[in-house]
């Protein structure tokens, strides 16, 4: 017959090893169903791009599809954009462990070298989407190009991007306070991520001050109002 220990008979010894035991399989079965998830993400949106590109026969033509498409997909339609170019600029469906995220920063830079490069270097180095685009500002492709015959770095020029790729619809979770949001951020495909997000260029005071709290108040009653808010990123910071 079979003995089943209860809590009691658990030592001061014990019972951490078993809790550290069942903490590490939580963790390591919600890293795998978040490297599921993107992975999914990725393959969806080549797929998408992918029927876009095979329906139309001219940028024109395209333009319109996505624009009859976005409001029946429920989606922005920056992410059909990018769809399309994620399945121009990768022929064949790439195979790893970049994300959506890790695409996203890639496919704007235009010189195929110094995509490949960030790309290798983030599957090399385990880089997260942060990582990454710290990376790409600190311009690591360009310090490894040939000088020039006056000793100047050959540096490839890359544009931020201003179109609506940074744009987000999300509802708002809750107010942590006048300057910090949590808010669920409609990633597209019925995707969405709950994010900690400072409000740009403000700081206010603490929550526990009389100012603090008349901030609190005016952002409360602004955003409580509006059942979705549209969020435009400006960069990353320790924040």
């Amino acid at each position: 017959m079979a003995v089943v220990a209860s809590s009691a008979s658990l030592t001061t010894t014990t019972y951490p090893k078993l809790a550290r035991e069942l903490r590490r399989i939580l963790a390591a079965a919600r890293t795998e169903a978040e490297q599921a998830l993107a992975r999914a993400l990725v393959d969806a949106y080549w797929h998408v791009g992918a029927r876009i590109v095979a329906e139309t026969a001219t940028p024109g033509d395209r333009a319109a599809l996505i624009r009859r498409l976005a409001p029946d997909l429920e989606i922005d339609p920056g992410t059909l954009q990018r769809a399309v170019a994620f399945h121009r600029a990768y022929p064949r469906l790439p195979s790893g462990s970049l994300s959506w995220g890790h695409y996203r920063l890639l496919l704007p830079l235009k010189d195929r070298a110094e995509r490949r490069h960030y790309e290798r270097l983030a599957a090399r180095e385990s880089l997260s989407v942060r990582d990454l685009t710290l990376a790409i500002a600190a311009d690591s492709f360009g310090t490894q190009q040939p000088t020039t015959g006056k000793g100047r770095r050959r540096k490839p020029r890359v544009e931020r991007p201003s179109d609506p790729g940074y744009l987000y619809r999300a509802s708002l979770d809750r107010i942590v306070d006048a300057d910090t949001l949590i808010l669920d951020v409609d990633l597209g495909f019925g995707v969405s991520k709950r994010q900690r997000l400072r409000l740009a260029h403000i700081d206010t005071p603490p929550v526990d001050t009389e100012l603090g709290q008349a901030a609190l108040s005016f952002v409360t009653e602004t955003l409580d109002a509006s059942p979705h808010l549209a969020v435009k990123t400006h960069q990353i910071d320790i924040y």
